[in-house]
């Protein structure tokens, strides 16, 4: 998946023939089967400078990016091309950090919690398409983070697997007016109240009064142990 402007602008699939058979294992979990890539017309090699030249020079995404990357960069090597020199972005890790209360972070997990549609979980083309989808949320989720916490993510995204870094200064300097709503308290951005609500004030008529009154002589009469505190009835403005 291409993505270009915050659009998937371009779709790449291929079947590969690996050239060896594949395990019944992975034809049970992919639903790829031998016949489909026994037939396929390319080898790796044959498409391997295609690849390179598709993704080199973008942010490289995936889910357990280095996985990915490293085993990609392994098979650049086995057929003679250069590695991938790019900068990686791991939606897992973004995940974990824009929505740290889920209970799991697998791409068939998140998909479903955030409604992206995933037909066919572990199909290469399948697992991109979420993969792209998911990855335009938590771009969209970025956009709209105060940005007093994108600067304190900024800082930190040395330690971080992603390189998220210059993407996070991007969003700096094109953030919403939204945020004008927000105020900064220390390292947290909070809702800036224009208006707010003014404690509620009582007027008690003389009704009330009397019926207070009467409740109030009543009442050691029939709770057993019941005393009157005047404490309490100077914070009721009753004396």
């Amino acid at each position: 998946m291409v993505i270009e402007n915050g659009q998937i602008v371009e779709r790449y699939s291929k079947y590969v023939n690996p050239g060896k058979a594949i395990p019944g294992f992975i034809e049970q979990l992919t639903g790829i089967q031998q016949h489909m890539v026994d037939d396929a017309v390319f080898f790796f090699e044959d498409i391997a400078q295609e690849v390179y030249d598709l993704i080199q020079g973008a942010y490289f995404v995936a889910h357990n990016v280095h996985f990915d990357l490293n085993f990609l960069n392994d098979e650049l090597k086995a057929c003679g091309k250069n590695e991938l020199d790019v900068l990686a972005i791991d939606t897992v890790e973004i995940s974990r950090i824009l929505y740290p209360e889920l209970e799991g972070y697998k791409l068939t997990e998140l998909s479903e919690e955030l409604m992206l549609p995933h037909d066919h979980p572990h199909r290469a083309d399948s697992d991109a398409e979420v993969t792209a989808m998911l990855f335009l949320t938590l771009l969209h989720q970025l956009k709209h983070t105060p940005k007093n916490v994108l600067k304190q993510l900024r800082r930190l995204s040395s330690y971080l697997l992603s390189d998220i870094g210059l993407l996070i200064k991007q969003l700096e300097t094109s953030h919403d007016s939204w945020e004008d709503s927000l105020v900064e308290v220390g390292s947290f951005a909070v809702k800036n109240v224009t208006n707010p609500i003014s404690r509620a004030t009582h007027s008690v008529s003389e009704d009330d009064e009397q019926l207070f009154e009467e409740i109030k002589k009543k009442l050691p009469q029939t709770v057993e142990g019941y005393e009157v505190r005047e404490g309490q009835l100077t914070m009721m403005n009753k004396k």
